[in-house]
Formats: structure tokens, sequence, C-alpha cells
């Protein structure tokens, strides 16, 4: 089988995965296969997938255990030489997969990704997301390590599943970012490309999780350690950590949720709980 199409889900609106799973499934490329691995909702996803009548749709149910395992256990189980993330709410044109497989097979690059078009929560569609091209694959993994928007997104990846096999999957320890750890580990082994087309719709809805204050305080933290990984020099580390810093709270505190205090701030990046009052 040439392609896996994995998504993960979690407590999701019905109509969102059922309009993820059928984009999936009107692929002009037809050797491929949808996976969907249910991270222990509760009722089970596999109600709602039971009313697609479709060979190519798999239902994979797990334990709760969280969004890195969920993705771990899709790549364990998938059966396809190449493997698309789609985001359990999001949508893919009818050519996403051809126009990636297409570009993986003429590079052979570690991990190729396009440009997002973006809807609203009704699916309408208001805008696009242009992700810049690299000159190499060293100064888009600087991008990816530094950049507080980052030069793509995961939900329109595509990847070879052997390579990400080999190089250890996605890593358990990181309840956040992921994501990120592997797509620079895939174009540190062998590059990366952009596709110069729109691979993903992308919803924009007040429940995306990214958009939270408290979330960009735990990204520093897990932002830090993907650095830690992968950057050499401890100067630079530490400069490229001061930078993400600020970044990434200056963009929390641009959404608007200022709620935060500074202990909290540190208690996070430190790794300890919020201090309790008494």
């Amino acid at each position: 089988m040439k392609v896996t199409v994995l998504i993960t889900a979690y407590h999701t609106r019905p109509d969102y995965l059922a309009e993820a799973v059928h984009s999936a499934l009107a692929q002009t490329e037809t050797d491929l296969e949808v996976l969907v691995v249910d991270d222990g909702s509760t009722p089970p996803l596999g109600e709602i997938l039971r009313q697609i009548d479709d060979p190519r749709l798999r239902y994979h149910r797990t334990e709760h255990r969280g969004l890195p395992f969920a993705l771990i256990e899709g790549v364990n189980q998938a059966r396809g030489r190449f493997l698309a993330i789609l985001d359990h709410d999001d949508r893919l044109p009818p050519d996403s997969i051809a126009i990636r497989c297409r570009a993986i097979e003429q590079t052979e690059a570690g991990v190729v990704y396009g440009d997002l078009e973006l809807i609203k929560p009704d699916g309408t569609p208001y805008g696009i997301q242009h992700f810049p091209d690299f000159p190499d694959h060293q100064s888009f993994v600087r991008a990816c390590l530094v950049n507080p928007i980052g030069p793509l997104k995961h939900g329109t990846i595509l990847f070879d599943r052997a390579l990400a096999l080999e190089l250890g999957n996605y890593d358990p320890t990181l309840p956040i970012e992921y994501d990120l750890d592997l797509i620079v580990r895939l174009a540190m082994a062998r590059g990366a490309y952009r596709c110069p087309a729109i691979v993903a719709q992308y919803r924009v809805h007040p429940d995306n999780f990214s958009r939270s204050f408290r979330y960009r305080l735990r990204q520093i933290r897990y932002r830090w350690k993907v650095l830690d990984k992968q950057e050499s020099t401890a100067v630079r580390r530490y400069g490229d950590k001061a930078v993400t810093a600020a970044t990434l709270l200056a963009k929390g505190l641009w959404q608007g949720v200022t709620h935060q205090r500074p202990r909290a701030l540190l208690a996070l990046l430190s790794g300890r709980r919020r201090p309790t009052r008494h």
C-alpha cells in the first residue's frame, strides 16, 4: 500500500471527524488507507465511523494516554509506505496526497509539506497561509526550532514510514512539540521539501488548543527540550532559548489571554507544579 492517512482524535466533534475522513477517502490517489486512532474517547469514535462504508477506513482504539502515544500507535499500525498526518478537524483537497507523494518520490526528502487554506468553523474558506522555501535543510531546521510561527503545520506533512521508525518514531516524553521534534529529525536525515500547493484546509475556531496562553508557557518548556536534543553548542542553545521564550510569550500575550502570573511561568518552565495557595 502506498499511503496511510493518519488521523488521531480524542473527544472530537462528530461532524468534523466525518469531514476529515471523507476528504481523505475522496483523494485522487486511491492506493491508500485512512487510519483513525481513537485516544480513548468516551463514547468511542467508532460509533461515528460505522456510518462510513469504505473498506479503506480502519479504526484503532487505545487507552487514553495523550496524542504522542496515539501518533506512535498510528505509525506502528500503518500499512502504507508513506504516512500523511491529517488533524481530526481539518480537511484535505482532493489532490493533496497525490501532490505530496509525487514530491517525496522525486526528491527523496525526509519530509514534504505544503500550504494551508484557512477555513471557518462551518468550513467556509477565508484565507491562505503560504509557507516559505528554504535553501537547505539547516535553515529549515533552524526555522522550526526558533520561529514561533514555524515554517509548516504538522497537518500538512507526508513522510516515509520506515524512516520515521528508524529515527525512533514520535517522542513519548514530549506531551507537546512532539510533532516539531519528529519533523526536525526527518529533515536532518534527508532534508525537507515544500510543495507549492495547498495540501490541507485548516479549521480555525475558538476551540483551537494552541491559542491558549497557558499552552504557550508549556510550549516554551518543551521547545527548549527539543532545542537541547538538536543543538550542539551551549552558546547558541541558550541564545535560541531566550529568543524562543520571548517570541512565544509575545504571541500568547498578543492573543489576548494574559491572566497567568510570573510564578506560574517559572513553575511551568522548571517542570514544577504551580504553587498552591494556602
